[in-house]
């Protein structure tokens, strides 16, 4: 879907008057690429501003991207440009730590991702029922220590 270039007057206040500004149309594209992908708390970024809240260079997340085609995702527009969700700038910025800071290589971080996706896979799941009876206990065991503090120390 082409773009449209659209021409913006501004309203003139007391003797100035502002030269009129062009600015994008916004199509339904834009507003899908902005609320799609897995975390929908998020804006989709660009590789630009992923490099300018990472620190890593734009050719490096793409080789990362063909390196952990697995575990790293973009997600591409109609024009064929990467949008990153904020679940990938975490695992970018993982990588990165696991790269630069402890020095690890490509493919101990491959290994190293693959391990956590299987033990994130196989590790239970804490059944609501037990949740709710742990819950249970600490809010009666808080309860009993508000009434000490309130009522018999003082």
């Amino acid at each position: 879907m082409p773009i449209k270039v659209v021409e913006v007057h501004t309203v003139r206040q007391g003797n100035s008057t502002q030269p009129p500004t062009r600015r994008r149309q916004s199509s339904n594209a834009d507003y899908r690429m902005s609320h799609f992908g897995d975390n929908h708390s998020g804006r989709l970024l660009t590789i630009g501003q992923v490099t300018a809240l990472t620190g890593v260079r734009k050719s490096t997340i793409r080789h990362w991207e063909r390196e952990f085609q697995d575990f790293l995702m973009s997600v591409r527009t109609e024009g064929n440009q990467r949008r990153f969700s904020p679940d990938a700038v975490q695992k970018i910025e993982k990588i990165k730590t696991l790269v630069e800071e402890q020095g690890m290589t490509l493919k101990g971080v491959r290994r190293l991702l693959e391990v956590d996706q299987q033990h994130a896979q196989t590790a239970p799941a804490a059944e609501p029922a037990q949740t709710d009876v742990s819950l249970q206990k600490l809010a009666e065991l808080m309860s009993e220590q508000i009434i000490r503090r309130l009522f018999y120390e003082k």
